[in-house]
């Protein structure tokens, strides 16, 4: 008894400097730290941390434009670029057929027939049949992306809905891939790292601001599946191939 006595007495006797001051400097330090002055933050974000924001209201204002091309025996993606119902594709989506089911954002599906084919620039031009004039048309860039520039490939891959992908311009002026990895034939392309994959030919490469710097088309791979090396071809050969084969007779 006297054992436990004298033990419980220590129990109660021994008091820990930590409980009478639990902080201890760590009390100190937190008021220095919430009198210490702060630099406020920047009064305007950079640019590139907004693309959250300003994406998303990309591609909702270019998906109407996006549409699905459908063949015979396949087809790919195309976009329009004349409110009369133009739109551009690969001429390797189109291949030796005239017509073509189009397939529209709002899964309404239209006629469409080949108005001009160029093998040269892997590029075609088809009409909507109708008599709309105001389809929502997408602007073709003055301008070739520069290497590290931020783009994005919309289109129909492996028959899904729409979808899009966000990558970069990794290379310019790149020539024709080897016999076997290319559809198409342009003499020269923009690489990227934005995936494409079967069905996103003929589908617009476009920048942050929306305009279409390319035309998506060739696929890098040996087993046709994305590895991170797609193709586009130049906004400069689009606008080429619109110049010589868009009917200039605009509607009013």
């Amino acid at each position: 008894m006297a054992a436990v006595a004298a033990v419980s007495a220590f129990a109660v006797d021994f008091k820990p400097q930590w409980d009478q001051d639990p902080l201890g400097g760590f009390q100190d330090a937190a008021q220095e730290i919430a009198a210490a002055k702060f630099a406020p933050p920047p009064a305007e974000i950079p640019a590139f941390s907004k693309i959250d924001t300003i994406f998303p209201e990309l591609v909702a204002k270019i998906k109407p434009s996006v549409v699905k091309v459908r063949t015979e025996t396949g087809g790919g993606t195309g976009f329009i670029v004349d409110s009369r119902g133009y739109l551009i594709t690969n001429a390797h989506v189109v291949k030796n057929f005239s017509k073509f089911e189009i397939k529209l954002n709002d899964h309404a599906s239209v006629p469409g027939v080949l108005v001009a084919v160029q093998p040269a620039r892997d590029l075609a031009l088809i009409q909507i049949e109708s008599k709309r004039v105001d389809w929502p048309a997408l602007e073709i860039s003055e301008r070739d992306p520069q290497e590290g520039e931020t783009v994005a490939t919309m289109g129909y891959p492996w028959g899904l809905p729409f979808s899009v992908s966000l990558g970069i311009v990794s290379g310019i002026s790149r020539q024709k891939p080897q016999e076997g990895n290319a559809f198409g034939c342009a003499s020269t392309y923009i690489q990227i790292d934005a995936a494409i994959n079967t069905g996103n030919s003929g589908g617009p490469l476009v920048d942050m601001n929306g305009r279409v710097v390319g035309v998506n088309a060739v696929l890098i791979s040996a087993v046709r599946e994305f590895h991170g090396i797609a193709y586009a071809i130049t906004p400069g050969d689009v606008k080429a191939f619109l110049e010589a084969f868009l009917p200039h007779n605009r509607m009013p």
